[in-house]
Order: structure tokens, then C-alpha cells, then sequence
């Protein structure tokens, strides 16, 4: 089996209505964008990957270990 695990974090110290734009589109840089362009990248390279159809894996993990912060 082939595998793609996604383990990343990044927080905002801050809430729904203080949160600012910058600081919300660096949360979504990390937790959205690069989790679809890795996963994208993945899918790409099992177009080569030569094992049994449907034996490819992708796992996405992630944290929230703060209470009241953005994600």
C-alpha cells in the first residue's frame, strides 16, 4: 500500500468576529489549500503508481488545541 498522511496545524489566537484577514487566509493557506494541492500532487503520481487499483491511501489528521481559536 501507498500512503499520503497530512498532518499539519496552524492557529489563530483569536476569534469569528477578531480574527483578521491575513491572519484567516494563512489559516486556510495551511489547513485547505495545501491539504488539496498535496492530495492533487498524490492523485497525480498514482497515475504511475503500479500497484492494485484502489490501494493508494490518503490521511488527513488535524488539532485544535486551543479552545475559542479560529479552526
Amino acid at each position: 500500500m501507498t500512503a499520503l498522511a497530512l498532518c499539519h496545524w496552524e492557529a489563530a489566537e483569536s476569534g469569528l468576529l477578531d480574527v483578521t484577514v491575513e491572519s484567516f487566509e494563512g489559516h486556510f493557506a495551511v489547513h485547505a489549500r495545501e491539504s488539496w494541492l498535496m492530495a492533487r500532487g498524490f492523485g497525480r503520481w498514482c497515475r504511475w503508481f503500479r500497484g492494485p487499483h484502489g490501494s493508494a491511501r490518503i490521511a488527513a489528521l488535524a488539532s485544535d488545541p486551543m479552545a475559542g481559536n479560529l479552526p
